[in-house]
């Protein structure tokens, strides 16, 4: 094994004891149990059995979702270095139980062996809760329930010697948290590049680099099991599996070979991407390097160096020059092909249109508008004539009297009301006009007495 392997092993390990002491089930008092061989517990004592099956779950859950073997972030292995070793607590040694741990939830579908699920045909949902799906009428299905029920046939996790197999263990949980969240990305990119033709269609590396930029502790071996989930268990999306690639097209339809084309041309694109960005950090590495050449003494080999690092800079250049040149060409012909297909969708829909209202103008003929305008304009007109005869209904005599008295008695009030305000206003025009005259003899009667009065002085 390389040093770095052995590391890498070492990590691994401390990992998985990081998560065996933080987990409370785990706690010191419960080790001599959970690590013993509680088979016996089944009948003894059922809570404790159960207990330890639950809290051996927790562990192996939490050991999946954090990488703890380092290939997956769903799943674990037997095989490799072995799953009992990597469980192994001083002094208690490996698990004596794990067995019976696996088969409990390969039983209750909370851990998938992975051989079953790449075999499966059809939905694995069947599987997973074949009562919701099962076909009552259905002779075959309740003989394969009913074997199932009686354990016939149930997948082994030892072999003939007790051994565990080598196997890995996917859990459903899991997988189906991680297939939701992944798929999420994708229909909202898709949704984002307006649900064209193209960002629908990936190779499986370009797939794993989209979502790796969404969530980088993807394994390629995880969404290789998510791929599996969406294209045969949910029909997320479609797969067609070729030589050196894998193509996927998010859609209801199959793959066609032009789709294969297009996801070519996606994947030289990224390829050449890929290539840009290296080009351009090597010349950047060249253009550093030929500063360091200031610091050589000799003027000869200064030059001799120069001329070897501008003959390297030159060619990776030129070799960048057409790497750019083709990613640009590939890029317009990408476009190309969205507008290509638009224009067919924008076609089809114009030619579907044209049908549609072709189809709905046949059901029209102009002499029948004409005559449903002439009823309509006849039914207007027989509506007026009803209506003003309606308005020039016969009235009574005596109500004609009645209203002819009824208005000259409101004549005379009316009259009455302004002979009597007329009287009023005479009435206080006089007043004010003795209070004048008063006014005016007032100082006379003054003068009168004045006088008068000087004669009496004047006589005594």
């Amino acid at each position: 094994m390389s040093p770095i392997a052995s590391n890498d092993k070492n990590l691994q390990q401390e990992l998985i004891d990081q998560i065996i002491t933080q987990n409370p089930l785990f706690s010191k008092s419960r080790l001599v149990s959970l690590y013993s061989n509680f088979g016996k517990l089944q009948q003894l004592n059922p809570e404790g059995y159960q207990a330890n099956i639950s809290a051996w779950t927790s562990l192996l859950h939490d050991i999946c979702s954090n990488n703890g073997i380092g290939d997956s972030n769903i799943s674990l292995t037997t095989h490799n270095s072995s799953l009992a070793h990597s469980l192994a607590v001083f002094p208690y040694g490996e698990p004596k139980s794990l067995d019976l741990v696996l088969d409990e939830l390969v039983s209750n579908n909370k851990m998938v062996p992975y051989s079953l699920y790449i075999a499966h045909k059809g939905s694995y949902l069947k599987v997973i809760n074949p009562s919701a799906i099962l076909d009552l009428f259905s002779p075959a299905n309740w003989v394969r329930y009913g074997l199932r029920s009686i354990g016939i046939g149930n997948y082994k996790i030892v072999d003939s010697s007790g051994t565990l197999i080598d196997e890995r263990y996917v859990s459903w949980e899991l997988l189906t948290k991680l297939a939701e969240k992944l798929y999420n990305y994708v229909r909202k990119e898709i949704t984002k590049a307006g649900s064209s033709v193209t960002s629908k269609l990936f190779g499986f590396l370009s797939l794993y680099e989209f979502l790796r930029s969404k969530d980088d502790s993807l394994t390629e071996l995880d969404l290789s099991i998510v791929l599996l989930y969406w294209s045969r268990d949910t029909e997320k999306c479609q797969t067609r599996q070729e030589i050196n690639e894998t193509y996927i097209k998010f859609d209801k339809e199959p793959i066609t070979d032009s789709e294969v084309e297009i996801v070519n041309v996606k994947s030289a694109i990224l390829n050449l991407k890929k290539r840009n960005t290296s080009l351009e950090s090597k010349i950047e590495e060249i253009e550093t390097t030929m500063k360091s050449v200031l610091t050589i003494k000799s003027k000869s080999e200064q030059k001799d160096r120069l001329r070897y690092l501008l003959g390297l800079k030159n060619v990776f250049t030129k070799s960048l020059n057409s790497s750019y040149s083709s990613y640009s060409e590939l890029s317009s012909i990408l476009l190309k092909i969205e507008d290509s297909h638009l224009n067919s969708e924008i076609y089809a829909q114009l030619v579907s249109s044209s049908k549609l209202l072709k189809d709905l103008n046949s059901k029209i003929e102009i002499s029948d508008i004409d005559d449903v305008k002439l009823a309509i304009e006849e039914e207007m007109t027989k509506t007026d004539e009803i209506s003003s005869s309606l308005e020039q209904a016969h009235i009574e005599d005596s109500e004609i009297e009645e209203e002819l008295e009824k208005l000259h008695k409101e004549e005379s009030e009316t009259n009455e009301e302004d002979s009597l305000l007329n009287k009023l206003e005479n009435l206080k025009i006089n007043n004010d006009s003795t209070q004048n005259i008063d006014s005016d003899s007032t100082p006379r009667i003054d003068e009168q007495e004045t006088s008068s009065n000087q004669v009496e002085l004047m006589a005594t």
